[in-house]
């Protein structure tokens, strides 16, 4: 009977350390602190718009990056081995903001070239996160392309 219990515990202690050697973060992953940044047209929000984060002071082996929502929202993070870690490290941050907007999904998916500028393009996470609104304009050709193409974003 002993024995019996003594392999019980014996397994659940191992795979007890295999979960957790599972769950542990990508080596060189510094801390992240929640980031939401918010992208707008004319107030509006704009869903398909790729962003990349890159820290300003340190180097970070990590690339942090995100898609904004169909509410305009992109939560942005690191993803590593399938996995996503969401936040970004403390510091300054210059922020890529892809000139294109991303249409469809999948095999449909294009990136139509719509954005002009972007402003800001840089942010300051601190140990409490971050919020940023970047406000885009769009191209002048394809300014009500835009919402064409984007039904979603159209005032009610």
């Amino acid at each position: 009977m002993k024995k019996g219990l003594v392999l019980v515990l014996a397994v659940f202690a191992l795979s007890l350390s295999l979960a957790a050697g599972c769950s542990r973060r990508p080596q060189g992953l510094p801390d992240l602190y929640p980031v939401t940044i918010t992208v707008q047209c004319d107030g509006r929000p704009v869903p398909g718009v790729s962003i990349l984060a890159i820290p300003t002071e340190e180097k970070v082996n990590f690339v942090f990056a995100a898609n904004t929502d169909d509410s305009g929202v992109a939560k942005i993070g690191a993803s590593h081995a399938g996995k996503f870690y969401a936040g970004l490290p403390l510091g300054k941050m210059n922020l890529n903001i892809d000139k294109g907007i991303t249409l469809g999904s999948g095999d449909e998916a294009h990136i139509v070239p719509m954005i002009a500028e972007a402003s800001p393009t840089t942010l300051e996470v601190t140990k409490s996160g971050a919020e940023l609104t970047i406000e885009i304009v769009a191209v002048d050709d394809f300014q009500d392309h835009i919402y064409e193409a984007l039904p979603q974003i159209e005032d009610e």
